[in-house]
């Protein structure tokens, strides 16, 4: 894949040291529950930003239509519709991505840092913090963390039964 032309971006912006560490301060300071998190299908649910074709492995298909003994130009060239893992703009359209989950969610994104996504409804606050496919959660109550997970599971759910592995800080 050659820059400019197969892609445009792979940078992914990550959360700055600096706001991992101020997530964690004010988390601490008013006694919030901290989550983290990790999405295993991060490169998978992106939509491809450029035309990308690829010609299909060996043993590719089903039982009724393997390719075993076909050489190189006789397999199948199939348009790339969703992110896969290894391609260098991966990162970046993960990331465009699950911003826009959170902002669908009614996060708004920090003007700090564009990693930093806050809610705050009443009297209740969450932090999310972002680098890559795993986040950091800060909130009041894991009835609050699991309305979280239930709504970016349903942005998700297409991609695989298990899209979460998380931990309790």
């Amino acid at each position: 894949m050659k820059p400019g032309l197969d892609y445009n971006d792979a940078f992914s912006p990550v959360a700055k040291t600096t706001t991992i560490r101020a997530v964690l301060a004010v988390a601490v300071k008013n006694d919030m529950d901290l989550f983290s998190g990790d999405i295993e299908t991060a490169f998978l649910t992106p939509d491809i930003d450029t035309e990308i074709w690829v010609s299909m492995p060996p043993m590719y298909g089903n039982d009724e239509d393997k390719i075993t003994e076909l050489s190189q130009s006789q397999r199948q060239v199939r348009k790339l519709l969703k992110g896969v893992p290894g391609i260098p703009q991966g990162g970046k359209l993960f990331y465009d991505k699950f911003s826009g989950v959170l902002r669908e969610c009614q996060f708004t994104q920090s003007s700090a840092d564009k990693c930093l996504f806050i809610k705050q409804k009443d009297d209740s606050l969450c932090m999310c913090a972002i680098w890559v496919d795993d986040f950091l959660f800060a909130c009041y109550g894991v009835e609050v963390w699991n309305e979280f997970l239930t709504d970016i599971k349903q942005c998700y759910r297409r991609s695989t039964q298990r899209v979460f592995r998380t931990s309790h800080c």
